[in-house]
């Protein structure tokens, strides 16, 4: 039995004649697939990626939008801030009645809050702006160990407005357990918005244009 050598499958007809032409073409044309391809899936991952960030974008705003939620139209109609009391940087008291007869933005955070820490840049900015209409912003942190690490963090980062330190067991009455919760006090004392979680500093800015205004 004749035994063919493998290689001879591979030999080329005796008419063949290489074509570099041809073969650069077929060459181009199977690039251009692959690039068109590779275009396609590039175009589908920016415009999936576009969608899923118009997406997340689409539930901050709405979350930021019901975020406030008002208490009363009118002081009369709006709960009272219970009597309650702070402690500033030299352990003196810092009773709510003080400031009766002043719009108080109430702010309640921790050093580990990073919401709280970008909020604190607005907030600044509304004590500067709405001073002169009787504004008070102070800033109640809830940290477990007090002054001793509030000192400490503000070692780092100033904060512009007032700030007090008080226990939850005091605090957990008047806002649960929620970090970040501000409360907009009108000059009666009472309160009348309350804001939980995310908000946008437009919609603190609305809130307190209106309580300053009555």
């Amino acid at each position: 039995m004749e035994t063919r050598d493998p290689l001879e499958q591979l030999t080329p007809p005796a008419d063949w004649t290489p074509s570099l032409a041809k073969n650069r073409a077929r060459l181009r044309a199977r690039m251009g697939a692959q690039s068109r391809r590779r275009l396609r899936l590039m175009t589908w991952a920016i415009a999936t990626a576009v969608v899923f960030a118009a997406a997340n974008a689409s539930v901050m705003r709405a979350v930021a939008q019901r975020c406030g939620e008002w208490l009363g139209i009118v002081s009369s109609s709006r709960p009272k801030l219970p009597e309650v009391s702070f402690t500033d940087a030299q352990g003196r008291p810092v009773p709510m009645s003080a400031f009766r007869g002043r719009v108080v933005l109430l702010t309640f955070w921790t050093t580990t809050c990073g919401q709280c820490q970008t909020e604190m840049s607005w907030f600044a900015d509304f004590q500067h702006t709405y001073r002169d209409r009787d504004l008070v912003v102070l800033g109640v942190s809830l940290d477990q160990d007090g002054w001793s690490r509030v000192s400490s963090f503000l070692e780092h980062q100033p904060i512009d407005y007032a700030v007090v330190v008080a226990r939850r067991e005091v605090t957990q009455p008047i806002i649960g357990t929620s970090i970040p919760t501000t409360l907009i006090v009108d000059r009666r004392g009472r309160i009348a918005v309350r804001h939980i979680g995310y908000c946008s500093k437009g919609e603190y800015r609305r809130d307190l244009e209106k309580v300053l205004s009555e």
